[in-house]
């Protein structure tokens, strides 16, 4: 049976975006008067907590508890900034779809395959991404999850999938996508 469909994560998936979002993450942090700075072997340990705002959290409580009080009702309005610097630095170019992503798509497309991302992240930063990456024609063959609402748990990565299979009309049950 051939290919129904791709299902993309986005992050070191479609681009290598992780080195953007640590330097998000630490604009942030200064615009928001807090000494902390994410080198990279710190951030590569972070990334094992999914979600940005979880991310804060669980460093906060791990590095700082003692500021816990005051920073945690901070979080949210940290990663609304750390968002807007982060799609800022996409939109300018700071990353590139990783080398046969393009092609990849492009065949997949041309054999009648759905397209769909299946992500934690934000969905300003997947707009960001395939605005600067894709022209609009392609784009709009690639459908987007609709991000979380305020107060709405992360999604595990194979439940993520699953939803966004469904959404994408790919039955779950029959699963014939990579």
């Amino acid at each position: 049976m051939p290919l129904q469909g791709l299902i993309f994560d986005v992050d070191g998936t479609l681009a290598e975006t992780e080195e953007v979002h640590r330097q998000a993450f630490n604009e942030a942090f200064a615009a928001f008067g807090l000494p902390w700075k994410w080198e990279r072997p710190l951030y590569k340990e972070l990334l094992q907590v999914s979600g940005g705002k979880e991310r804060i959290l669980h460093y906060l409580t791990k590095w700082h508890a003692q500021d816990l009080a005051a920073v945690r009702e901070k979080i949210p309005a940290i990663y609304d900034f750390k968002t807007k610097q982060y799609t800022a630095a996409i939109r300018a170019g700071a990353v590139e779809l990783k080398p046969g992503v393009a092609r990849l798509i492009g065949e997949a497309r041309a054999a009648g395959a759905r397209l769909a991302i299946a992500t934690t992240s934000h969905r300003d930063n997947v707009e960001a991404l395939l605005q600067h990456t894709f022209a609009r024609a392609r784009r709009s063959a690639i459908r987007c999850h609709r991000g979380r609402r305020r107060g709405q748990r992360e999604k595990t990565r194979s439940g993520s999938v699953r939803g966004r299979a469904a959404q994408t009309s790919i039955a779950c049950c029959k699963l014939r996508c990579v």
